[in-house]
């Protein structure tokens, strides 16, 4: 199966696996834009290699080179070059942004519901945007996590080692990782039952993937088919029979 070609409105991605095939594909795409009147530039287009370092080489587009970049953004997620894996420097300052706009307004050590009610609606989708998709290492998931709990740490004024597991029971809230797993499987239900040939097909192959089955078995889903509810409940579950109370 070929997927070589990704458009959202005006972003394309061009994936290949030789340099040879790249230059191809972008004269298909100045031979397309020639035709239609469309011009690429190439100052705002980025090359970067997965798997491996950016060679040394030169790919051309209207007589200029594309300058190789150590990490992209697409559709608002940054790629690092070689591990793939995404790069949440610029999330988190937005996070961070955001979470203090809200403070400096409400206040610290006051109206603790109304500030994790804001937070859970204005900043944690700034924080898992994009990663139902996203190739995360242990040091950034635990530095999500950390980044998590310490909003409620502030939030209820408690010393910075203490865990705040209860208090994120009592809030309703899961714990980031458990949001995470959550979101990537609710991505999977999405693309499984939808009708798009290409998204059901890729559902299908994450289905059979070891990567999938340890996060869906952790939780006891063992089919996407079942309903939103019911995974959102399973989820709430697993973390609920971990807290003591």
């Amino acid at each position: 199966m070929f997927v070589g070609c990704l458009l959202y409105a005006d972003d394309i991605v061009l994936l290949l696996p030789s340099c040879f095939g790249l230059r191809y594909l972008i004269s298909v795409c100045l031979q397309f834009g020639s035709h239609w009147d469309i011009k690429f530039n190439p100052l705002k287009s980025q090359l970067m290699t997965f798997d491996g370092d950016n060679p040394i080489i030169d790919i051309n587009m209207n007589g200029l080179p594309i300058p190789w970049a150590s990490k992209v953004k697409y559709l608002g997620v940054c790629f690092l070059c070689n591990s793939g894996k995404t790069d949440l420097t610029d999330t988190i300052r937005r996070f961070y942004s955001q979470f203090n706009n809200i403070m400096s307004v409400l206040g610290k050590g006051c109206h603790e519901m109304n500030a994790v009610h804001l937070i859970k609606t204005y900043c944690l989708p700034t924080l898992t945007y994009g990663l139902e998709n996203s190739v995360l290492n242990e040091r950034t998931k635990d530095k999500i996590s950390v980044l998590w709990n310490n909003c409620f740490r502030h939030i209820f004024r408690c010393c910075w080692r203490e865990s705040v597991r209860h208090l994120q029971y009592y809030c309703r809230t899961l714990p980031m990782l458990h949001l995470v797993n959550q979101t990537k499987v609710l991505f999977w239900k999405k693309m499984y039952t939808n009708s798009n040939v290409l998204l059901y097909t890729l559902s299908r192959y994450a289905c059979l993937s070891s990567r999938f089955m340890a996060v869906a078995s952790q939780y006891g889903i063992h089919s996407l088919r079942q309903t939103v509810g019911s995974v959102k409940f399973d989820v709430w579950k697993f973390f609920t029979e971990t807290v003591h109370i």
